[in-house]
């Protein structure tokens, strides 16, 4: 009787199983929330529970301020922010995780999450499938999911891929732009093991106007590039002023000649004089057009399709080659084929992901001084980088003209010149 009620039980258990994950599938292929702990942007509260006295949310309603939070992280991650200076940027505003105020366990010890963001945190949140908007390509259409809104986010059940209930944030496109970003994303070093960190604005851009002297090239132009080197000034009462300045470099690290270091000019007032020109530039309607032409996005659908179809193909190819459809030879030749229109497409695709990073990484709604006031100066570099091509420093005195008003530096912006790329 012991062994018969074993068996029972065992069968039991196993019937038990398999309906529970005849219930998981069934639920991933309509679309449902698996459960768990909230996804960031996701859970609006629509009350609370009489009994406990907890929230209640509903994991298919946006929570609209943490959706305003991934976007402000897609724009400044594909307009080149790092990802620390974004979570230190989140932390000072006291920006939280959906962990904050959960209890965690390291090492054996509990405590109580401050949700506060780090790198990884960053990055695993920002590439969640389940933001993508879903796309049907290749997706059977007898699936009970393709009832749900075309607007929807992405169902993940362990290889297969749903289009949810819950609304979508980012387009494939965008999500495809964010990992070619973080995955092809340096780290630079100095020699002393610390991040270097950006100092001067148009490092990179900014180029000498002047003219040779003391050398055989004597009148010719310089066209060297300047770099950022600070100056201390003292009065005749001893005191000290310390003033940035671009300054044509005139050797170079191996000794070589480089410059004619005839060229110096104040950073501040250089770099508040290309900014306004490029506020101003970006304040044209033409200029969203020019980083985004017009059809990229449905270029990047059909490419996409198109991967999609050559790789699917290239996997038949290799059953076909291993039923004995097809002899090695010509199996070779038409594998060849289709790598080399894989080469192609997925070249095509990494042009239309960087078309798709410039457009993406801009507010074209009137916004960009705004956020520009608080953004880092790596992401205005990248702004800047997008419509100017060089800054070019001509010689030449300001006199008693001062810029932009009579509170302003000794500057001539005339002897500035900026050589647009867009």
């Amino acid at each position: 009787m012991y062994r018969s009620l074993a068996v029972n039980d065992t069968g039991e258990a196993e019937d038990i199983q398999e309906r529970v994950k005849r219930k998981k599938l069934e639920d991933a292929r309509e679309g449902k929330a698996k459960g768990g702990r909230r996804t960031y942007g996701y859970g609006k509260v629509i009350g609370n529970d009489p009994a406990t006295g907890k929230e209640v949310r509903d994991p298919y309603q946006q929570v609209d301020a943490e959706v305003a939070i991934l976007q402000e992280g897609k724009r400044r991650t594909l307009a080149g922010d790092s990802q620390f200076t974004i979570v230190r940027d989140w932390n000072e505003r006291g920006l939280q995780t959906t962990l904050a105020g959960q209890k965690t366990k390291y090492r054996g010890k509990e405590s109580i999450c401050d949700g506060r963001w780090d790198v990884g945190k960053f990055k695993r949140t920002l590439l969640n499938e389940s933001y993508i908007i879903f796309d049907r390509t290749g997706h059977p259409a007898d699936c009970p999911c393709l009832r749900n809104d075309p607007s929807g986010g992405t169902r993940i059940h362990y290889n297969e891929r749903h289009r949810a209930k819950w609304p979508g944030i980012f387009t494939v496109a965008e999500h495809r732009a964010m990992v070619a970003v973080f995955n092809g994303r340096d780290k630079y070093w100095s020699n002393s093991g610390h991040i270097r960190r950006r100092t001067y604005l148009l490092s990179g851009t900014v180029y000498c106007g002047g003219t040779w002297r003391d050398t055989e090239r004597v009148g010719q132009p310089c066209g060297g590039q300047m770099y950022g080197q600070g100056k201390t000034h003292t009065n005749k009462a001893g005191q000290k002023r310390y003033e940035r300045r671009y300054a044509c470099k005139k050797w170079d690290g191996d000794g070589s000649r480089i410059g004619c270091c005839s060229v110096f000019r104040i950073a501040d007032a250089v770099e508040a004089y290309v900014t306004e020109q490029v506020l101003q530039r970006f304040s044209s309607p033409h200029i969203a057009e020019a980083l985004a032409p017009p059809g990229s996005d449905e270029e990047m659908a059909d490419v996409v399709r198109h991967l999609a179809h050559l790789r699917l193909r290239r996997q038949e190819l290799a059953a076909e080659y291993a039923a004995g459809e097809h002899d090695k030879a010509d199996y070779q030749v038409m594998l060849r084929s289709i790598k080399d229109q894989i080469i192609v497409a997925e070249a095509d695709e990494q042009r239309l992901l960087a078309d798709e990073v410039r457009r993406l990484a801009i507010p074209f709604d009137g916004g960009l001084p705004t956020v520009w006031s608080s953004a880092s100066l790596e992401w205005r570099a990248s702004v800047i980088k997008l419509v100017v091509d060089k800054v070019i420093i001509h010689p030449g005195r300001p006199g008693a003209q001062l810029w932009p008003d009579s509170d302003g530096w000794r500057f001539d912006p005339s002897l500035v010149e900026i050589v647009w790329l867009r």
